[in-house]
């Protein structure tokens, strides 16, 4: 892995979860950044940076919806994919047009995630 390879935040509460996606996205040969909510993300911002943001929607406290709405406010903000295992009508719609990268339902397979990083952060 290079200095300059992206950096993908990983937003996500449940620590085993946020480990093994880590490592998968470790992988695919991205830096990573590790996060167990939407608040730690938003307080170290300023002095870490990433050219990704992987949230999950569930949380307690931020939701990966909150997290999209805070950094899409701000001047300079990462492309954000939204995560979850409770898909429900409606979500994907709400998440996509508040202006997340993606939408990606758990358990997701290795080939979409990386094609879904792909996508978003080698133009």
């Amino acid at each position: 892995m290079e200095e300059t390879s992206p950096i993908v935040a990983i937003i996500e509460d449940d620590d085993a979860v946020r480990r093994a996606l880590t490592r998968l996205i470790a992988s695919f040969g991205y830096r990573t950044l590790e996060f167990e909510s939407g608040e730690k993300f938003l307080a170290e911002r300023t002095a870490v940076s990433s050219d990704c943001v992987i949230a999950d929607f569930h949380m307690s406290g931020m939701t990966g919806l909150d997290v999209l709405l805070k950094t899409k406010s701000e001047a300079e903000s990462p492309p954000v994919v939204i995560m979850t295992g409770f898909d429900e009508p409606g979500k994907r719609s709400r998440c996509m047009g508040a202006g997340a990268a993606a939408y990606l339902v758990k358990p997701f397979e290795r080939d979409v995630i990386a094609k879904t990083l792909r996508d978003i952060l080698d133009h």
